[in-house]
C-alpha cells in the first residue's frame, strides 16, 4: 500500500478547522461530565393476582371474661373469724374456694366479733354519758330562763345556761353517730356475696388479720359474659353495634350467639388491633372467665366467592387517604415503571387479602418492595 503524504497547505487547514471546533468540543465534554445520572432503577418482585375461594366469614380468637366483676372486701381491719363453707354435691362440708358458686347475700367470711362488740359497748356508754349531761344542762337552762324573768340571775348566766345546753346536745348527737357507725362495723364484719356469682378468687384464710379495704374476694356474675378478640383495620369496617356473631370452641357443645357492644375507637399500639367486646348469654354456664374461644364474623351461612388476591406485603397506605389502600402496579417492558393503584379490600386468605375492585387479574403487582416506592418511579423486575 502506498503511504499518502499530505501536502503542506492541507496540513495547514485541517489545524485550523481544529483550532476553531476546539472551544464547542471543550464545553460538550464539561456538559455531559457535569450532567446528574438518572437515579439507578428499584429491584423488585412482582406477581399477578391469584384467584382464590375466600370465605364470607372471618374468624377470630376471643378470651371469655365476665361483664360484671367486684372485689369484696372488709370495712374495718380485723383478724378473720371464719370463712364461709358449702357442702358440694357427694362431699363433705368444706370452706368456699375459687369456683364456688355462692348466692345474695350468701355469708363469705367473718372477722372476730370480740373487737367489735367492744366498740360497740364503749360508743354506747359514751351515749348515755353524754345523754345525762344534756339531760342536766337542759334543767339547768330551764331553770336559768325562769330566774331571769323574776331578775335573779343575769343576762351573761342565763347565756351560759342555753351554751352548755347547746353543747350538750352536740356531744349527744355526736355520741350516737357514734353508736351507728360502731354498729355498722359490726354488721359488716360479717361479708356477704353481692349478687349471685363465681368466686373467682380468695385472698383471706381463717385467723390472718385483713387491712381495710383489702380484697378478701372476686365476685363475677356469670349469667352474662363477654368475649373479647382484637380485629385488624381491615376487618373492622364489617363490624358494628348489634351485630350478632357466632362463638365456638373446643369447650362448647353448641355453637352460641354473641352481640357486639363496644368497639375500641382507635388500635393499640402494640398489635394494631381493635378491641371488640360481645356479650353473650351464659345461664347454662357453659363458657368460663379465661376460656379461648372462636367468634366468627359474618352471615351464618357461610358463602364461598372467587376473588382476586394479593399478599399483605404489597398494600400501602395512599397519601390522599390515609385509612385506605393501595397497590403498585408495574407498567412497561423497556423501562417498566411502578404507578400507585388505590384498591378496595375483602376479606382475609391466609397471608393475602381479596381485592374487591381498582384492579385487574392480568396485572403485575408488586409483591416486594412496595414500601420502597413512590408513584412513577423505575423499577427492575427481578426474582
Amino acid at each position: 500500500m502506498e503511504a499518502i503524504a499530505l501536502r503542506p497547505q492541507s496540513s495547514v487547514l485541517v489545524l485550523a478547522v481544529l483550532a476553531v471546533l476546539a472551544p464547542s468540543l471543550s464545553a460538550c465534554a464539561g456538559a455531559s461530565a457535569d450532567a446528574p445520572s438518572a437515579p439507578p432503577p428499584i429491584p423488585v418482585r412482582v406477581e399477578t393476582p391469584g384467584a382464590g375461594a375466600v370465605e364470607q366469614v372471618q374468624s377470630f380468637s376471643a378470651t371469655v371474661a365476665p361483664v360484671t366483676q367486684v372485689n369484696v372486701a372488709f370495712r374495718s381491719s380485723g383478724y378473720v373469724e371464719s370463712i364461709g363453707t358449702i357442702t358440694p354435691i357427694g362431699g363433705p362440708r368444706r370452706p368456699l374456694r375459687e369456683g364456688d358458686r355462692v348466692r345474695r347475700g350468701q355469708v363469705l367470711a367473718r372477722l372476730r366479733g370480740v373487737d367489735f362488740d367492744h366498740a360497740l359497748g364503749a360508743s354506747q356508754a359514751a351515749l348515755a354519758q353524754a345523754a345525762a349531761e344534756r339531760e342536766l344542762a337542759r334543767a339547768d337552762r330551764d331553770r336559768a330562763r325562769g330566774l331571769w324573768v323574776s331578775g335573779a340571775v343575769t343576762r351573761a348566766e342565763l347565756d351560759a345556761a342555753e351554751a352548755r345546753a347547746r353543747g350538750t346536745e352536740a356531744a349527744a348527737r355526736a355520741a350516737s353517730a357514734h353508736v351507728r357507725e360502731a354498729a355498722l362495723a359490726r354488721g359488716d364484719s360479717t361479708l356477704r356475696a353481692p349478687f349471685d356469682g363465681v368466686v373467682l378468687r380468695r385472698s383471706v384464710e381463717e385467723g390472718a388479720l385483713v387491712a381495710a379495704g383489702s380484697p378478701a374476694f372476686v365476685i363475677a356474675d356469670m349469667r352474662s359474659v363477654e368475649v373479647v378478640f382484637g380485629v385488624p383495620d381491615v376487618a373492622v369496617g364489617a363490624l358494628r353495634p348489634g351485630l350478632e356473631l357466632d362463638v365456638t370452641g373446643d369447650a362448647i357443645e353448641t355453637p352460641r350467639r354473641a352481640r357486639v357492644i363496644e368497639i375500641a375507637p382507635d388500635a393499640d399500639d402494640r398489635g394494631r388491633l381493635f378491641r371488640v367486646e360481645a356479650h353473650i348469654d351464659n345461664a347454662d354456664g357453659e363458657l368460663r372467665p379465661g376460656m379461648v374461644v372462636s367468634v366468627r364474623v359474618g352471615p351464618r351461612a357461610p358463602e364461598r366467592e372467587r376473588r382476586m388476591l394479593v399478599p399483605l406485603d404489597a398494600l400501602v397506605r395512599p397519601p390522599s387517604d390515609p385509612r385506605g389502600f393501595a397497590v403498585f402496579v408495574v407498567e412497561g417492558e423497556r423501562h417498566p415503571r411502578a404507578h400507585r393503584r388505590v384498591v378496595r379490600l375483602g376479606g382475609l386468605v391466609g397471608n393475602a387479602v381479596a381485592v374487591e375492585s381498582g384492579l385487574r387479574p392480568t396485572e403485575r403487582v408488586v409483591s416486594c418492595g412496595a414500601s420502597l416506592l413512590d408513584d412513577g418511579d423505575v423499577v427492575t423486575i427481578v426474582d
